[in-house]
């Protein structure tokens, strides 16, 4: 009688222990989004605006990023997507409008392209690399903190609708002369510190912050009126600037 009654008890309770696992049962997490093509596989997230931001990467050194995943456009490069990867030499598509913190951290980038269109460069995008030029489009209205730190820059082109520099923009280079374009201000905090300037070409009444260029300019150039000019000094162990 007893067993009689277990058999038919049995398959109603399987059936209980089932339905509750379904319904306690947790999502799984959808595997994350990987774009290859190439040998260079891009991962990537789709925001509200059905755009792609690349998040992450794994591949070769020399990386061609893609103008468009399924359909939709590739309009930014996240945060840390591409640091630490050994890379030697990357393109991107002129969909792009911001590149992330990191973004382009320590790798062996020698030059790059930044497209008409980005406004926005964040804090060490391309901090640590080997960068011997840049030319940074008018598009860009904000670079963050040490954006191009401890590269090899001999040269470089400042937007003339620049608003905001971080602090240490292009400092620990090889730059011996730079140009400020009319209009931009405040120039930030130690933006050229720890290169070999001897030649700067300023133009009158911009704001300067302490250390902005170091070894004496600051005081040459807010001391004396803050007149427009190329002020150049002897050698990079000289504090003495004077105004052509």
């Amino acid at each position: 009688m007893k067993n009689a009654l277990l058999y038919k008890i049995a398959p109603l309770f399987a059936v209980l222990v089932i339905t509750a696992c379904d319904f306690f049962e947790m999502p799984v997490p959808a595997a994350d989004n990987v774009f290859s093509i190439s040998g260079m596989n891009f991962f990537y997230e789709v925001t509200s605006s059905s755009a792609i931001t690349i998040t992450d990467y794994s591949g070769r050194s020399d990386v061609t990023i893609p103008s468009e995943i399924k359909g939709m456009p590739v309009t930014t490069i996240g945060s840390e997507a591409f640091s630490s990867n050994q890379l030697t030499n990357v393109t991107m598509p002129d969909s792009v409008v911001s590149i992330g913190n990191f973004a382009f951290y320590s790798n062996k980038l020698t030059g790059v392209t930044i497209p008409d269109g980005v406004v926005s460069i964040g804090t060490m995008a391309f901090a640590r690399n080997k960068l011997i030029c840049i030319d940074i489009p008018n598009s860009v209205t904000h670079i963050g903190n040490n954006a191009f730190t401890g590269n090899e820059l001999t040269g470089f082109t400042i937007p003339d609708r620049f608003i905001s520099s971080g602090f240490l923009l292009f400092s620990e280079n090889k730059l011996t002369g730079v140009t400020i374009p009319d209009g931009v201000t405040p120039i930030g905090y130690g933006m050229f510190l720890g290169n070999q300037l001897t030649s700067i070409t300023i133009e009158a009444n911009v704001t300067l912050y302490d250390d902005t260029f170091g070894n004496g300019f600051e005081a040459a150039y807010n001391n004396g009126g803050k007149l427009a000019g190329t002020y150049t000094r002897p050698n990079t162990d000289s504090t003495t600037w004077e105004r052509q």
